[in-house]
């Protein structure tokens, strides 16, 4: 019985001598393998590490997300330049509006004459980087310009139009040529090309002979029928006038002059001789010089004019300034210097 009982008990210490040997065991086991998990993640950290950073990098330039950044990127940098310009277009829109205000006011007391206020004005230039006496000569030719398209506009109503040629004269003569009519005379005849607005009017001369160069006597009749204007002039302000000149027609020297106002007959001598008949043609007298200003017409006659002694006679003629039906003294239009 004592030997059953003592054989169990070895059984037994044996059976828990075993298991507690399966339990040091075991848990030897799990500690290595809770060291051997340890190293394994020390081992992939890193790598994880890595990932996330490659990850991030790829997030920070677009890449590897469900974000396209690509646009929102270009988006961003347009605004921002568009930004910029609109910013450098108004600075630049408020400095030019500043020039343009500052040569506007330069320009006007340029010309008005009053050039102390004008350099002042343009002395507010520099602040902006522009030379004062450059931005001057500029303003100076465009009121050079200015002046000319002005004359010539004048000029041209000399011309065309009296009444408005009279309406530009009052209004400019004080702003451009300071009250001097003797400026604004020639400045306008250097346009024209010719010399009328500074002759000075002369009074007609009585219809008749003003000269007689020939030294001879001046027996031979000679009628001139002159022909009063159909508008209703009744004092003959817009009568055609004649200077007349009876010219040698193998010198071309001028031997007679006649002068004949429009609307009279007058009857006059002129010595023995054949003539040819030059004519200028004009309303307002200025003298011999002149004559009848730019507007003078210029004729020549075709046939010579032949005042002769016939026996107990002295052969004269009879001329009409005018056309006439079935007329028989023909002319030609001549220029100034034919004349």
């Amino acid at each position: 019985m004592t030997n059953n009982k003592k054989l169990n008990f070895n059984l037994n210490f044996l059976n828990t001598l075993n298991q507690t040997q399966d339990v040091i065991c075991a848990n030897k086991s799990e500690i290595t393998d809770n060291q051997n998990n340890s190293k394994n993640k020390e081992s992939i950290e890193p790598i994880l590490n890595k990932e996330e950073e490659l990850q991030f990098t790829k997030i920070k330039y677009g890449e590897g997300s469900d974000i396209n950044w690509k646009p929102l990127i270009i988006i961003s940098v347009v605004v921002i330049i568009s930004c910029f310009i609109g910013f450098t277009s108004h600075q630049n829109s408020v400095r030019k509006n500043a020039i343009s205000q500052i040569m506007n006011n330069a320009y006007e007391y340029l010309k008005s004459g009053n050039e102390y206020d004008c350099n002042n004005e343009l002395g507010k230039l520099s602040q902006y980087g522009i030379d004062a006496d450059s931005a001057k000569n500029e303003l100076i030719d465009k009121y050079e310009k200015e002046k000319q398209r002005i004359i010539s506009d004048i000029a041209y109503n000399y011309e065309h139009s009296k009444e408005m040629f009279e309406s530009l004269k009052q209004k400019y003569l004080p702003i451009l040529f300071d009250n001097d009519e003797n400026k604004f005379n020639q400045a306008i005849e250097e346009k024209l090309g010719y010399k009328e607005l500074s002759l000075k009017t002369v009074p007609l001369p009585k219809s008749g002979v003003i000269h007689n160069y020939t030294g001879k006597e001046a027996i031979a009749p000679f009628e001139i029928i002159t022909q009063a204007s159909e508008n209703n002039d009744p004092l003959g302000l817009y009568n055609d006038n004649y200077y007349i000149k009876l010219v040698n027609p193998y010198t071309d020297k001028t031997e007679i002059v006649i002068f004949m106002r429009g609307g009279e007959t007058k009857k006059v001598h002129v010595p023995i001789g054949t003539y040819k008949l030059k004519r200028a043609t004009g309303i307002t007298w200025y003298g011999e010089e002149y004559l009848f200003g730019h507007n003078t017409q210029y004729t020549t006659s075709d046939e010579l004019l032949t005042f002769k002694i016939s026996g107990q006679y002295v052969e004269g003629h009879t001329l009409s300034l005018y056309k006439v039906e079935n007329g028989n003294f023909s002319t030609k239009d001549i220029s100034a210097e034919e004349f």
